[in-house]
């Protein structure tokens, strides 16, 4: 039933207007639910590589951009 209440919370974090609010509340969400020190989520920018938005317990230093060429094996979502 947990997982369902999660679920419930995170499509509901998601779901509001909050930018980089929501995005670090989904990122806690989930966190807590793994049972996780760190985390972090990057979105695809402009230039095709991946920026940091929102992150949780990282270490100082750590990157805020990750350049990534796609795989084979990946599979882009969206547009």
């Amino acid at each position: 039933m947990s997982e369902l209440v999660r679920l419930h919370d995170i499509t509901t974090t998601l779901g509001s207007e909050a930018g980089e609010e929501t995005l670090d509340a989904a990122l806690r969400i989930v966190m807590e639910e793994l049972q996780v020190a760190q985390g972090a989520v990057f979105v695809r920018s402009e230039g095709g590589g991946l920026a940091l938005r929102a992150s949780r317990g990282l270490p100082p230093g750590a990157p805020s951009t990750l350049s990534m060429a796609l795989r084979h094996d990946v599979m882009a979502l969206g547009p």
